[in-house]
């Protein structure tokens, strides 16, 4: 590795120097990782596991030799930074009482105060966001809803004509004139239409 005041060399690509301390290749938006200790972490042992951080054994984050280098839950990783910088007893009874906040907060959320809390500020929320045009997927005509909602139809009737087609319908080839049609899928129909049927009865009549 190359290092410079501003950027460290690696594997012929440059990480520069963040102001969170860190250093980021932010022009590559085609790798996972971007951070440098992080990419030489998942270079040397594949992808980095769901739940967990690289951390750098000497806390020194300039230093990311992959000997210096060693995988740590999150939780574990932020408690471990949490005691370094508040430090003593006192750090100690900050991060316990985090961690009772934490567990009182999600046991309110999931309470009976905490869902009706959700509804009506949910509501409110939904009532602030402007209606944006949409069009139909399945009758193209245009209709006012929330991209955020992912609607895509403008009707329950054409919800539900949607569910059938991909639900209960399949493509087949009509036996007289060879175009394409849709029809059940529970039941044999060899024509497009009347027309087509009536024609082939009545070629069938002539041979």
């Amino acid at each position: 590795m190359t290092t410079s005041e501003t950027f460290v060399e690696y594997r012929g690509e440059r990480f520069y120097l963040q102001s969170s301390k860190r250093y980021y290749q932010s022009g590559r938006k085609d790798c996972d990782e971007r951070s440098l200790h992080r990419r030489i972490w998942s270079d040397a042992n594949g992808p980095i596991p769901a739940g967990m951080v690289v951390h750098h054994k000497d806390g020194d984050w300039r230093n990311s030799e992959i000997s210096n280098l060693e995988l740590m839950p999150i939780a574990e990783h932020a408690r471990m930074h949490c005691l370094e910088r508040w430090g003593g007893e006192d750090a100690e009874a900050f991060v316990a009482g985090l961690e009772k906040a934490r567990e009182a907060a999600k046991a309110w959320h999931s309470s009976e105060d905490g869902l009706a809390w959700h509804r009506i500020n949910g509501k409110k929320a939904w009532s602030l966001k402007e209606k944006q045009k949409l069009v139909c997927s399945v009758c193209s005509q245009e209709f006012e809803a929330h991209p955020s909602a992912g609607a895509t139809f403008c009707s329950k009737s054409c919800r539900q004509r949607s569910s059938y087609q991909n639900r209960f319908t399949q493509s087949a080839a009509c036996q007289h004139c060879g175009d394409g049609f849709v029809t059940s899928r529970y039941r044999v129909a060899r024509f497009c239409s009347r027309t087509c049927s009536n024609r082939a009865r009545h070629a069938l009549k002539t041979e």
